[in-house]
């Protein structure tokens, strides 16, 4: 059942005799009757099949005669190949961070009639991950567990009675996780003062972190600042009132490294103020002119 065969039968008379043969023509393949189809003014008949199986068969057009044309049959040999299948995969987040499950879908698409089955396999660069068996729409879903790092995933479908084997790769990326300390000084402030709040970004893997940290107080923005060769990112700010404030850093990730979050607080002392009391008393009139 893998496409529709056309099968032409063309009823000629052979010398001496003339004219164009009449009546009907009935297919067979392997003793299975594919239909009876009437000659056309020019004597062909024609049957479209869709359901012949995959392999070798012997299909005979018969031609019973008429009044005035002796019947004639004539075998053909068929070969029926597997239809083409197309499979695609796509994952749940192309950028994942290390430990998260990512879920791998493929689809497989047949030139079949009947729905492709069988079963998908997944792997990772050669590693195999698992195999998932197709469902009736033609999808197989599987949960990964991936190391940190760049992933090549190939889902290769096997093929059934009907639809051949595909396959189809994709790009994973693994970001590893990483953690981001906020630290202010100094560690209470007066109002007025300047407070230095810096951001350190850490992680287990080796290689230089970059990007940008987004620091908020009260989930308002102070400032973007990117991180130095360190992995750390400084911002000073006299903005902050008196009082107890929610200060975070948001680290945005970059392509190699997860995002983290960092939170602290921070009081700020109102500024102390004197006072200074005087009394004034007022010159004294000017004198009348004598």
């Amino acid at each position: 059942m893998v496409r529709a065969d056309s099968f032409c039968a063309t009823v000629s008379v052979t010398a001496p005799g003339s004219g164009i043969p009449t009546g009907t023509v009935t297919f067979r393949a392997g003793g299975r009757d594919l239909g009876t189809i009437a000659l056309d003014l020019a004597g062909h008949a024609q049957v479209a099949v869709a359901d012949l199986a995959v392999g070798e068969h012997d299909v005979q057009a018969d031609y019973p005669g008429d009044a005035n044309f002796a019947p004639s049959t004539v075998t053909l040999r068929q070969s029926v190949g597997r239809a083409t299948t197309k499979t695609t995969v796509i994952s749940s987040a192309a950028s994942a961070a290390f430990g998260a499950v990512v879920t791998l879908e493929a689809t497989v698409h047949s030139d079949a009639p009947a729905p492709p089955t069988g079963s998908v396999t997944f792997r990772d660069g050669t590693t195999v991950l698992g195999t998932v068996v197709l469902d009736p729409a033609g999808v197989a879903r599987f949960g990964a567990d991936l190391g940190w790092g760049n992933h090549t995933i190939s889902a290769i479908y096997g093929g059934d009675a009907f639809s051949g084997p595909s396959l189809a790769t994709m790009a994973q990326i693994v970001q590893p996780n990483t953690v981001t300390v906020l630290t202010t000084t100094p560690a209470r402030s007066t109002f007025g003062d300047p407070v230095t709040l810096t951001a350190t970004v850490r992680s287990a893997a080796s290689d230089t972190i970059t990007g940008d940290v987004t620091f908020c107080d009260e989930g308002n923005t102070l400032g973007i600042v990117p991180l130095d060769a360190s992995g750390e990112a400084v911002l000073s700010t006299t903005s902050l009132a008196a009082g107890d404030h929610r200060l975070s850093a948001y680290y945005g990730g970059d392509t190699d490294f997860a995002p983290s979050p960092a939170e602290t607080h921070h009081q700020v002392e109102r500024a102390t103020t004197s006072a200074l009391l005087t009394a004034w008393v007022p010159p004294a009139p000017p004198l009348p002119p004598s």
